[in-house]
């Protein structure tokens, strides 16, 4: 679990391959990434009050097998899709 984490200014702010359960992103921020603000690639994670803001890409890429919870989260201004999915 990760909370109250600030990350900033990254080329990959945040990146997700855990395929174990029970993993949590809580209170969150991911400001300024060079690309993605948070890229999930497998998995089941449940994210609550997570930020993406100012990605020059995606704010939040979701691939592969990743099938994530979102709750009461804000993804904004980013240069490209606020939330990208793209199953494989």
């Amino acid at each position: 679990m990760l909370d109250h984490v600030a990350i900033n200014r990254a080329i990959y702010n945040l990146t997700y391959r855990s395929t174990g359960t029970g993993n949590a992103l809580t209170n969150v921020t991911a400001d300024a990434a060079q690309s993605y603000g948070l890229y999930l690639h497998t998995g089941n994670l449940t994210i609550d009050r997570f930020t993406a803001t100012g990605a020059g890409s995606v704010g939040i890429y979701v691939g592969d097998s990743a099938s994530p919870t979102f709750t009461s989260c804000v993804v904004r201004n980013n240069g490209g899709y606020g939330v990208y999915v793209a199953h494989t």
